[in-house]
């Protein structure tokens, strides 16, 4: 009753503060362009029946970006007919439709919303510390979690960060628990469950999927047929709920394409001399095909026009990649670089990461550490093979971060307080 009490404690104080700093005088504005006003318009579509796609030129739609002069001009050049798109991951823009159907269309309630979702990524967390550290280190790791940035940050963004902050944190909480216990079908159903959501949130989680087939269970029990099992009802459930995004694009784009073609868009950003001389980082990239493509007659507000970009430019990708190996090296080590060095405003990593590798060995004989590693793995991983964006794509391991980190302190703070405490006995002791 006191851990769920304690917790419950944790997720509404978390949620009233990041409500607080998401409540800014531009709550309901509309969203001045980029990612935020994609999705926005995926939402609207998805409220209004029409599918996962975009009609750039609906005059609702458009109305409220331009009554307002800071997001007018994220629309005023877009016109086209609705046409569906694979661009996008589907599970947020999902999200934000069902707020419309729930509050109706406003542009405030998803960063309440997205704020909940952090609350619920920080409480996981504070579960977490528990594991390792008992009830006093949840409390540390929540209180750690509320000063970062970031969580604040991407509780007001619009985005995708906060869905996929929960999700991480509950498919490590989960893979952290079943760590000492017996390997469970069910347990292993679930967190496939969870990690297939993860995957239509952001389609970079699919280079996770191996990951899968490490679910831990735990390490004294002989029966490693049993494990196997499990593991392969983690990846089968995964696989289950992907599915018929995954069918969809198929259909959609007449390509091997299942999750869309935002990959293979943006590969170019990610290896190319260009990627090179942004040491790593995405930059929006009008060139490599676009201008040719929409020569040829090709509408750019197609799906026709998707797969051409995504098949010419992943073509180009993998030539300059064949032909410079060494620089493919290279960017994979900026890629993950450009996620963690410390810029101003943003999450500072500098004491950050150390703390948790530190905490990862200190804690090396829990057997949840091994859930930590191979998260960690899977993170750095996609990073490398994808692109850097400055810090977004690591925003889901600070919650484990800081659950690791507070775990070690408080453990060590009640280890250093045992021994003061047997040190202040014996001599008692030995006087009588």
């Amino acid at each position: 009753m006191l851990k769920a009490l304690s917790f419950a404690a944790i997720f509404f104080v978390t949620f009233g503060v990041l409500a607080a700093r998401v409540s800014t005088p531009d709550l309901y504005d509309p969203p001045p362009g980029g990612d935020e006003r994609d999705y926005e318009a995926l939402a609207y579509n998805l409220w209004k029946g029409r599918g996962f796609g975009y009609f750039w030129s609906d005059p609702e739609w458009r109305a409220p970006y331009l009554s307002v002069p800071a997001a007018a001009g994220a629309v005023r050049d877009l016109e086209s007919n609705y046409y569906p798109t694979t661009y996008r991951p589907p599970a947020f823009p999902a999200l934000w439709a069902l707020t419309y159907h729930v509050a109706g269309r406003d542009f405030g309630t998803i960063r309440f919303v997205n704020a909940a979702l952090m609350a619920g990524a920080v409480t996981l967390a504070a579960a977490i510390a528990l594991e390792f550290s008992g009830l006093a280190a949840a409390f540390v790791a929540a209180v750690v979690l509320i000063q970062i940035p970031d969580i604040s940050v991407f509780a007001r963004e619009r985005l995708t960060e906060a869905l996929a902050t929960l999700l991480v944190a509950l498919l490590a909480w989960m893979w952290v628990r079943s760590s000492t216990r017996e390997p469970s079908v069910r347990t292993a159903v679930l967190s496939g469950a969870v990690l297939g959501l993860m995957i239509l949130a952001r389609s970079i989680f699919v280079i996770w999927l191996p990951a899968a087939m490490l679910m831990p269970a735990k390490p004294s029990l002989p029966g490693s047929t049993r494990r196997w099992v499990a593991r392969a009802c983690c990846v089968g459930a995964c696989l289950l709920v992907v599915g018929p995004w995954w069918t969809r694009n198929i259909i959609l784009t007449g390509a091997f394409l299942p999750t869309g073609t935002q990959g293979p868009i943006n590969l170019t950003a990610g290896f190319s001399q260009r990627a090179l001389d942004n040491e790593g980082r995405w930059r929006s990239n009008s060139g490599d095909g676009a201008k040719e493509i929409e020569d040829a007659g090709v509408d750019p507000y197609s799906v026709e026009y998707e797969v051409r970009l995504a098949r010419h430019r992943s073509a180009l990708a993998r030539e300059w990649m064949w032909n410079h190996p060494r620089e493919v090296v290279q960017l994979m080590g900026l890629h993950v670089w450009q996620e963690f060095r410390t810029r101003r405003a943003r999450t500072d990593w500098t004491l950050l990461l150390p703390a948790f590798v530190v905490a990862l060995l200190y804690f090396h004989r829990h057997p949840g550490v091994r859930s930590m590693l191979v998260l960690f793995a899977a993170t750095l991983l996609s990073i490398a093979l994808t692109w850097g964006v400055t810090g977004r794509f690591v925003v889901p391991l600070q919650p484990l971060a800081a659950a690791m980190a507070s775990a070690m302190a408080v453990s060590i703070v009640m280890d250093l307080a045992r021994l003061v405490r047997q040190r202040s006995v014996t001599p008692r002791k030995e006087r009588q």
